[in-house]
């Protein structure tokens, strides 16, 4: 089971696109609460299957929280979520000495990344983020980035991984902004864009220019991306309350999960984690449009791992409908073998093909029941 322990409401940053709000949602913590509380899960998962994820906020704000939870239970696999910007050296070393790995938040190159992740003076964090990357790479610590899409780099997905493995990225979590418009502008994009990563997805991992995306990994291995609040993880808040999800105050774990008829219609249903705090209680249509396009992307990474045999490869969004696609234009995505290790001799990233896939034209409109 995966326990997250908030350790902390508050927040060093102000992410425009924070699910908890700006600056975060801020609870009283209460460490003797919170404390009882993650003793009591522990000791109720088998040894060998506590998975323990420190949460925020920004749980470096309370690193004295956190090393105390290490030290009390070491039988316990521990990952840090951080914005890395309070990160040193110190730190690193002893994310190395007791084995935790660490969940990064970087968004891509420097004008992605601080477009929305700017300290609460307003000033901007990439350099920072990179340099505590760069000193969990040197403390040899295990580190996978989580990169934020929101709709003004939806159509650079693919650029901005690229960039991640040019800094030397192995894996690489991706994810769109929930508490942000999404037209059908940027989604159209953002289709593009993840297509293009996917159909060179395998070459660029085998030739070092991409990293591993842990999504498309779960689609080569053929594993659900279902949720199971309550089940398989549990969230201990900083005031001690534990609840199923740490995106949501709701303690009914039944409440966080998306039922609806028409969900199992839907050709993203396997690729979907049909959860409330991120959809709403009813399907949302922009939020189901973007797990649409996710999933055909997911869809790509699985056809090319066997031999051909996928279900949505074909089709893309535009402008909020679902279209089918020539199988002529998906190979303007393809990055060639030539082209990656050239790119990968010179120590550079290679140029992106024209990744946003042309409007109508040649596409065909799918019938509203074949939407949906």
């Amino acid at each position: 089971m995966r326990i997250v322990l908030k350790l902390t409401g508050a927040c060093n940053l102000r992410c425009g696109y924070c699910y908890a709000g700006r600056g975060g949602r801020v609870r009283r913590t209460d460490r003797r609460a919170m404390i009882r509380s993650f003793d009591t899960l522990v000791e109720r998962v088998p040894r060998g299957k506590r998975d323990v994820v420190f949460f925020g906020g920004e749980p470096l704000l309370r690193f004295e929280l956190l090393r105390a939870a290490v030290l009390a239970h070491p039988e316990c696999a521990f990952t840090l979520n951080t914005n890395g910007t309070l990160l040193d050296a110190g730190t690193a070393g002893f994310l190395s000495r007791n084995g935790i790995s660490v969940s990064l938040a970087l968004d891509g190159k420097t004008e992605t990344h601080d477009r929305h992740r700017r300290a609460a003076g307003g000033s901007p964090t990439h350099a920072r983020v990179v340099r505590a990357f760069e000193l969990l790479s040197k403390a040899g610590v295990p580190t996978a980035v989580r990169m934020t899409v929101t709709p003004a780099s939806a159509g650079h997905v693919r650029d901005d991984a690229l960039y991640l493995a040019g800094i030397g990225v192995t894996q690489l979590g991706i994810a769109p902004a929930a508490n942000i418009r999404w037209g059908p502008r940027p989604i159209q994009r953002l289709d593009g864009s993840l297509c293009a990563l996917a159909a060179e997805y395998e070459r660029g991992v085998k030739t070092g220019v991409l990293p591993r995306v842990s999504d498309f990994e779960r689609a080569r291995e053929g594993r659900a991306a279902a949720c199971n609040p309550g089940v398989d993880t549990m969230t201990i808040e900083p005031d001690g309350t534990v609840l199923p999800c740490h995106r949501s105050p709701v303690s009914n774990a039944a409440r966080l999960i998306v039922d609806s008829a028409a969900c199992s219609r839907c050709p993203a249903l396997r690729d979907c984690t049909r959860c409330v705090p991120k959809l709403g209680s009813k399907r949302q249509g922009p939020q189901c449009r973007l797990k649409l396009a996710f999933a055909r992307a997911y869809d790509i990474v699985r056809t090319a791992n066997a031999g051909g045999n996928g279900r949505m490869e074909k089709y893309t969004v535009i402008e909020g409908k679902l279209y089918k696609i020539p199988p002529d234009v998906l190979k303007k995505y393809q990055l060639s073998e030539e082209d990656a290790h050239k790119a990968k001799a010179a120590g550079k990233a290679p140029k992106a093909p024209k990744a946003e896939p042309p409007l109508k034209g040649n596409w065909y409109e799918l019938g509203e029941s074949d939407c949906f």
